[in-house]
């Protein structure tokens, strides 16, 4: 997390991912290679895919190759809600890795949480899935009252 907040912060191949991300025909228009650039995404997600592996390989103590079409599954959902609730937009231009962590967290607590409540396991699913839906839909609402006021996003 600390290197990717200096990465975004302080880095002009941050400043290029968050540009291209934001807009692609601004980025390329003020001299930015979109092209390059989403490629230079495509290998750090995955260097941090490589290590997410060789970290949870690490836990289980063995690599399990009847588990690999299994393995994370359960990981996908919270992926995307932690980001979500942190402030990450989802149309790109806005990355917050403090509030990231500070999301897993809260998606981690609520998980725990259900879990300790003896809530299935589907349960705990589907409300995640409805609470990305409803930060989702907040989101638009926010931009479209944002945009009915005539103020910047």
């Amino acid at each position: 997390a600390l290197v990717l907040g200096w990465l975004y912060r302080f880095t002009s191949l941050g400043r290029r991912m968050l540009a291209a991300g934001a807009s692609p025909k601004a980025a390329e228009v003020s001299g930015i290679r979109v092209d390059r650039t989403i490629v230079g995404c495509h290998i750090l997600s995955g260097v941090l895919a490589a290590l997410a592996g060789a970290m949870l390989t690490a836990r289980h103590g063995a690599a399990i190759p009847s588990m690999a079409g299994h393995l994370g599954q359960d990981w996908l959902l919270p992926a995307f809600l932690a980001p979500v609730l942190g402030g990450t937009l989802l149309t790109g231009g806005k990355v917050s890795v403090l509030g990231t962590l500070l999301g897993a967290m809260l998606v981690s607590m609520l998980t725990n949480g259900l879990l300790l409540l003896r809530v299935g396991e589907f349960w705990v699913q589907a409300f995640l899935g409805l609470l990305l839906l409803t930060a989702v839909l907040l989101d638009l609402g926010r931009r479209r009252l944002l945009a009915r006021h005539r103020i910047a996003v």
